[in-house]
């Protein structure tokens, strides 16, 4: 790949640059990741290649299909020759692509979709988008640094902020010259109420000296950024200073070594923004300040060593699967805080894991309006199987359920055997299991429900055999397993979920003639149950979310 003061970008905009021309030279085919003349880059086509670091896209593409370059986190810049007839981004393109910070949007670009830019934190802070721009849907831009955004008169974008993943267009302190607002949920509710910028009395609070050294901003810092530290690997113990008053999406999210959190007495921090602290793996604990009214969807995701927490009475409202992927198991909550109480499957489950003993608090659905056509595989009763492996399974025999996020994020499974007793996979039971490669159910398997997510994020996985007894496939279960390039699904299947192997390599599959799966793409977290260009043989092609 050449760098990019030798790509010709003219009558383009090049936004880390404010809008300079770079130099004009002559391009070889052979730089070019596509050969020329494709008008399509396929769904998930290059996803989660870490070679990519410096790309070309050649004029003449008009479409990047949904994850194209999802989680390429080398990739710096991505430049699209001159002339570029580039007319449609389609959702998660370039979504936790980190490290993107260099791109030229061509003139021609009309729809810029959902989850497009999630987590490029290092995209500029300032953007100009191209003039013949229509639609930048909810979240294309939400979970990024960007303070201010220009865009075309007609261009329409989502302002109100529905929860996620119903998020606004872009950031929330953006600011946004130009454009329509425009309403894509009206037929929604807003699930949270308002944020009520009250000031509360913190005295009382035990007083103690506080180690500067563990700061992580300097002391009078009011806000820290979307996704300012994420995926910092230094970062144990850390205080947060009292003058900061809000925590950005993400801000935190993947620091796996992270082990406490403390704010310092008196802190301003009103609420806890999405996914602050998703995948801090290693996170025991934190201290919610006293002031906090609010935390978020996902802000606790897969933080699976958190066993106990807090909750000042400030608090009134915790959202959406805010502490549903953690090891609590008690929680006391203020007598007027609301929090999810149903399930309605991801991304809208539960605030807390299922089971656990509450005190206090009111129940509640802010997502009743949300559409859930997958009642879960019933477990009551099954037995979680905590006793010690054997050698041969990762569970013993005659365990019944592997529980939700029993093993998220182990690195050491590689190829694993699941015992034939197991009756149920539960969510995010393998979750960002990383270089698990093979997954094989005993003989006789009595599996009948693989629950949503649960092997999401094992982006080795190329091997795993459906038992002849599952019923159903969850919402996003095989997400992002990006290897996986073939599956054999039995007869006894009913039902496979929107997004199960969405973001999957698999092109072709054969179904039960009366088994459900979505065939209509509704956009994150809605997909299809399988890669758009996959053809399937048999099944019966439906809306599961029809009214979304």
């Amino acid at each position: 790949m050449v760098l990019l003061a030798s790509v010709l970008c003219l009558n383009t905009m090049i936004v880390a640059f404010a809008c300079q021309p770079v130099d004009t030279v002559e391009t070889e085919k052979t730089e070019f990741i596509v050969p020329q003349g494709s008008t399509v880059i396929s769904e998930n086509q290059f996803s989660a290649r870490r070679d990519l670091v410096n790309v070309i896209v050649p004029k003449s593409v008009e479409r990047l299909g949904a994850g194209a370059f999802y989680n390429c986190i080398n990739l710096k810049p991505i430049i699209f020759e001159e002339g570029s007839n580039l007319k449609y981004i389609d959702d998660s393109v370039f979504q936790n692509c980190r490290n993107l910070e260099i791109m030229n949007l061509p003139d021609s670009v009309v729809y810029i979709n959902s989850h497009c830019f999630w987590d490029c934190t290092k995209l500029p802070s300032e953007l100009t988008l191209p003039k013949s721009l229509e639609k930048v849907e909810p979240t294309a831009f939400y979970n990024t640094r960007i303070k201010s955004v220009v865009l075309p008169s007609q261009c329409k974008y989502q302002l109100k902020d529905y929860g996620f993943p119903y998020a606004p267009s872009f950031p929330d302190n953006c600011i946004v010259s130009g454009g329509t607002i425009y309403n894509f949920y009206s037929h929604l509710s807003a699930p949270l109420p308002e944020i009520v910028d009250e000031t509360y009395d913190n005295t009382g609070v035990l007083s103690e000296e506080i180690d500067k050294e563990k700061l992580v901003v300097p002391e009078g810092t009011l806000e820290i950024e979307n996704g300012q530290f994420s995926q910092r690997l230094d970062l144990v113990d850390i205080i947060i200073p009292k003058s900061v008053k809000k925590i950005g999406a993400s801000a935190f999210y993947g620091c796996t070594n992270l082990r406490s959190v403390k704010f310092e007495e008196s802190s301003a921090l009103k609420y806890i923004d999405y996914f602050v602290f998703q995948n801090c793996i290693s996170l025991e604990q934190i201290n919610i300040p006293k002031g906090v009214q609010q935390i978020r969807a996902h802000s606790f995701w897969a933080c699976v060593k958190l066993n106990s927490i807090s909750f000042p009475d400030t608090v009134r409202v915790i959202d959406a699967n805010a502490f549903f992927m953690t090891k609590i198991e008690y929680v006391e909550l203020p007598e007027n805080c609301k929090y999810q109480e149903k399930g309605h499957g991801f991304p809208n489950e539960c605030s807390f894991p299922e089971g656990i003993e509450i005190h206090g608090g009111i129940p509640f659905d802010f997502y009743k309006d949300r559409p859930c056509p997958i009642e879960a595989y019933p477990t009551e009763g099954l037995f979680d199987g905590k006793e010690e492996s054997s050698s041969k399974f990762i569970v013993p025999e005659g365990t019944t359920k592997i529980s939700s996020n029993q093993f998220i994020g182990r690195k050491d499974l590689v190829d694993i055997v699941i015992p034939k007793s197991v009756k149920v996979i539960c969510p995010g039971a393998f979750y960002m299991c990383c270089n698990l490669e093979s997954v094989t159910f005993e003989e006789g398997s009595e599996l009948k429900a693989i629950e949503s997510y649960a092997f999401q994020n094992c982006h080795n996985l190329e091997k795993i055999n459906i038992p002849e007894e599952v019923i159903q496939i969850k919402s996003h279960a095989f997400w992002a397993c990006e290897r996986l390039s073939s599956i054999c699904l039995t007869m006894s299947l009913k039902i496979i979920d929107a997004s199960a192997f969405y973001t999957t390599k698999i092109k072709n599959v054969s179904l039960p003639d009366n088994c459900k799966y979505q065939g209509i793409k509704h956009g994150f977290p809605h997909e299809m149950s399988f890669p758009k260009d996959c053809i399937v043989t048999g099944g019966v092609s439906c809306d599961l979310y029809e009214g979304l």
